[in-house]
């Protein structure tokens, strides 16, 4: 990750196709989890070049599993978030757990 100087570590800013957060530069699309592991929200928000918007994901019911919002790009504030820059294929990809050591 790049670095973008004059960003205090505590704050964020969202730009077209990447956002800078507590100054680590991260292209969109990103996606925003919970530190709690209790918490399974997990956002994925878009850049404008990919129609911008966001996703949620939720566990499975019936044959859907997320819901796009295209007005909806506003990151969350109400508590400690994980952001990971994702890649963009096309594919969805799920991982189960199955013990300890196995997914």
């Amino acid at each position: 990750m790049k670095r973008e100087p004059g960003v205090p570590p505590t704050e964020s800013v969202v730009h077209d196709d990447h956002v800078v957060i507590g100054g680590e530069i991260i292209n969109l699309p990103v996606l925003e989890k919970a530190f709690d592991a209790d918490n399974h929200d997990i956002y994925i928000y878009y850049g404008k070049k990919c129609g911008g918007g966001s996703r949620r994901l939720f566990r499975k019911v019936g044959n859907r599993s997320s819901r796009y919002y295209p007005n909806i790009d506003t990151f969350r504030t109400d508590g400690s978030y994980l952001y990971e820059e994702l890649f963009v294929n096309g594919k969805d990809l799920k991982v189960y757990t199955i013990g300890p050591g196995y997914a």
